[in-house]
């Protein structure tokens, strides 16, 4: 006799409630093997593939291709993407740059901040991340770049703001001395980093490449907590009405 629950209908229904529901379907409505339990995980894994809204799985593959790339277990939350995104000041003039934008956590909380689309730019390594920002967020530019190039990627314009998910303490040395040192003398009279870490102490690459930091706070809500700092120039000002830390 064929399980009522194992109907076209009753699959189709659990499917347009998305793949956590699938998953829970599978494990908890028909539990079983055979034919069935590969179909419903193949129409998960198209679920997770199809949805540009479900971060986890974009991160995940770039986290399998290249873990000290992506420098953390998991996406950033919105609680550490919105203490970023407070200290990128909304009056400042030239682009606002992210580097390693990842998943597009703190992209969102930049523009729920305000930052204008046309003054944000992402880059990016990661093809397949790119290929998930640029469906999630097709009004912005998100260039496919390595963050040691620099300005050229923005055609040495201004740069307001540099918001930093690089994992700098995880990548080569020489490498993270580039990429501080393109972005630290980038064109823009108040140019301002902000660079998030979950190191407990210890220098940062920023103030080696010439910056000071002038604001830290701890994001213990995240996994792991996390340390939001911000850099600027010597005897650098913030904009007239928006002077914060971290």
């Amino acid at each position: 006799m064929k399980d009522k629950n194992c109907g076209s209908s009753v699959i189709d229904n659990w499917q347009k409630r998305g793949p956590l529901a699938m998953l829970k379907y599978k494990f908890t409505v028909a539990p079983g093997g055979g034919m069935f339990d590969f179909l419903t995980m193949r129409a998960v894994r198209a679920r997770l593939r199809a949805s540009s809204r479900f971060a986890a799985w974009p991160f995940m593959r770039a986290w399998l291709r290249d873990p000290a790339a992506v420098g953390a277990i998991c996406p950033s939350s919105a609680r550490l993407a919105r203490r970023i995104a407070q200290q990128v000041h909304l009056g400042g003039e030239g682009w606002v740059v992210e580097l390693g934008a990842g998943t597009g956590v703190i992209t969102a909380a930049l523009l729920r901040h305000g930052v204008p689309a046309d003054r944000l730019v992402i880059v990016e390594r990661s093809p397949g991340l790119v290929r998930h920002l640029r469906a999630r967020f097709p009004q912005l530019r998100v260039i496919l770049g390595d963050a040691e190039e620099g300005c050229a990627l923005i055609n040495g314009e201004s740069v307001a703001a540099v918001i930093s998910g690089l994992p700098l303490r995880s990548l080569p040395a020489g490498q993270v001395a580039r990429i501080t040192q393109v972005w630290s003398t980038a064109p823009g009279q108040q140019l301002r980093v902000i660079q998030f870490t979950y190191a407990l102490r210890g220098s940062s690459a920023w103030g080696a490449a010439g910056l000071t930091r002038t604001g830290a706070g701890w994001v213990w809500g995240n996994l792991p907590p996390a340390r939001v700092d911000v850099f600027t120039r010597p005897g650098a000002t913030a904009p007239e009405g928006h002077r914060r830390t971290a």
